[in-house]
């Protein structure tokens, strides 16, 4: 299974309600995974993408909005993609206390907080105002000083949000217009009453620890970003029921790292969260993959002064039913020509964005890329990995016309694969093989 066919989300819708008194604005924004095959219309979408916990369940102790005021939420979906859209139910807000801090933020170093330098000095004062009611778990509505365009400040609630996959705990943000269309004054709705954020708290922190622990053994961040990459994908399992329209919360680290179950923005949203405990910068994205025309969620990373393009989710190839599971390493890390050809398209605002222009990868680093068909160098590497039935081996060619070269000489009529394999992969039977190919990665991957 190709996981191309699983993408991620960055969606943008935008709603209108007008009193008489009072134009309250708000927007659904940074939903992170696919749904369907295809967005008929907004309304369809907005169900589909974005609900939040408020709306489908009006006994909830999380924060809801207050008479006459109506809610968007940010990442998570909880409504039925059949269902036309709703105001959700009305209900006093409360303000809990004793709520995780962003004071302390745990990345480190000038990339650590990416989204924020890249803004001018009086929109990191918004970024700031944002982030501070995020950390304090404000729920009282907070004036603007300017006139801010409602789109660039649902912009910058985005990027907060992306320096900050800590911050599990905020749901959605209203906008306020008055009767100009002035935008006035902004505040913030959160997913998870008290007990459940303090518990959430506890266990990722248990959680990343073990996590983390395991990066003990390497020295290199090389190695300590493909141990998470690795590791996210054997500790996450895919939330393919959301993608078939089960109501279903997703796109945050505490249904990633704890609940074990969820899409694209928790994958991507974990392996920043991870990455900044090590103070390794890394960057999370939300957008498009546009050959794909689905939305995605997917990081960035730095490793020994180059930056790479990284997808953890379409590295767990994992599918229910698929008779191989195989870790996808073409997606680990990427240059800007790979991630062109794969087309991914971020969304947020106008970012400037570290270039990758190191052609590094899994397949160059462990003498799995071949440039011409060498059966010699075949013979060891099946060697090297076939030591019994069911092992497999893959590896990467470097052009369409290698991959056709290896593809004929090893699986046509006179093909001559099952020379090549040691005796001991062959088993007592009569010996069999299977093998997935990967025409649009140039990856072969052989079962025997």
């Amino acid at each position: 299974m190709a996981p191309r066919k699983r993408s991620g989300f960055g969606f943008f819708a935008v709603l209108f309600v007008l009193s008489i008194a009072l134009n309250v604005t708000f927007l659904w924004k940074d939903g992170f995974d696919l749904i369907s095959n295809s967005v008929s219309n907004v309304s369809q979408s907005l169900n589909e993408f974005f609900s939040s916990k408020t709306q489908s369940d009006p006994s909830s102790e999380a924060s809801s909005p207050s008479e006459g005021e109506s809610s968007l939420s940010s990442l998570d979906t909880t409504s039925d993609p059949n269902e036309e859209s709703a105001l959700p139910v009305s209900g006093e807000i409360e303000s809990p206390t004793a709520f995780p801090s962003l004071e302390t933020p745990l990345t480190i170093g000038g990339q650590g907080r990416f989204y924020y330098n890249q803004l001018s000095y009086e929109d990191q004062a918004l970024y700031e105002r944002i982030r501070n009611a995020v950390a304090t778990h404000d729920t009282e509505r907070i004036p603007l000083e300017s006139n801010i365009d409602s789109q660039y400040l649902l912009d910058v609630f985005t990027m907060v949000r992306l320096d900050y996959p800590e911050a599990f705990w905020v749901d959605q943000l209203y906008y306020y217009s008055d009767i100009t269309g002035k935008t006035t004054d902004f505040s913030l709705t959160y997913f998870y009453n008290e007990d459940e954020c303090n518990y959430y708290t506890g266990e990722l922190k248990r959680i990343s620890e073990e996590l983390l622990k395991g990066t003990e053994k390497f020295s290199t961040d090389y190695d300590k970003v493909l141990y998470l990459y690795e590791e996210l994908a054997n500790h996450i399992e895919y939330n393919y029921a959301f993608l078939s329209g089960v109501n279903q919360p997703v796109n945050r680290i505490t249904h990633a790292l704890v609940e074990q179950y969820d899409v694209c923005g928790g994958y991507a949203y974990s392996m920043k969260y991870l990455l900044d405990q090590l103070s390794i910068p890394c960057i999370a994205l939300n957008g498009y993959v546009q050959t794909q025309d689905r939305p995605h969620a997917w990081n960035m990373v730095e490793i020994d002064g180059y930056w790479y393009v990284c997808d953890p989710t379409y590295g767990d190839s994992i599918h229910p039913g698929a008779e191989h599971s195989v870790m996808r390493y073409e997606f680990f890390i990427m240059d800007d020509e790979k991630a062109q050809e794969v087309g991914y398209t971020p969304d947020v605002g106008q970012i400037d964005y570290p270039d990758c222009t190191s052609d590094r990868s899994y397949y160059t680093e462990n003498g799995l890329l071949f440039s011409s068909y060498d059966e010699n160098a075949l013979r060891a590497l099946f060697a090297e990995k076939l030591k019994q039935p069911g092992d497999y081996v893959f590896f990467m060619l470097d052009s369409d016309e290698t991959y056709d070269a290896f593809y004929q000489n090893l699986f046509s009529e006179n093909g001559s694969f099952s020379s090549l394999v040691p005796e001991e992969a062959k088993g007592d039977g009569v010996f069999s093989y299977s093998y997935m190919l990967e025409e649009d990665a140039n990856c072969i991957y052989i079962f025997v």
